[in-house]
């Protein structure tokens, strides 16, 4: 899959795990509000459409985080540890939507 895009530039050549990628792809929906169970962090790139995503801190974070939200359009790529912060996403209703997820470090 990697020949059809390019790792992020703020990533280092030794922090990529190639071999655990994935897709993501729809129309109007999104992800419910979760954590994921994975085993690094990950970042994410929107090829196609938009989508907003949804991200709430940790328990013990919770005094001094806020939730937040942010929009993601072709070729924006965020870096996110889904593994510690909730969050759920909304694909821009009326778009297909169309990103790519790589684990790493």
């Amino acid at each position: 899959m990697r020949k059809y895009y390019p790792k992020p530039h703020f990533l280092p050549e030794t922090c990529e795990i190639p071999s655990k990628e994935y897709v993501f792809m729809g129309y109007d929906d999104g992800a419910t509000m979760h954590l994921d169970f994975i085993n690094r962090l990950m970042w994410q790139a929107q090829l196609k459409g938009s989508k907003t995503w949804h991200l709430i801190p940790p328990p013990e974070c919770e005094d001094s985080c806020s939730q937040f939200s942010f929009l993601v359009e072709p070729g924006d790529a965020v870096l996110v540890d889904t593994r510690v912060w909730y969050h759920g996403t909304q694909i821009t209703r009326g778009q297909f939507s169309l990103s790519v997820q790589s684990e790493y470090g």
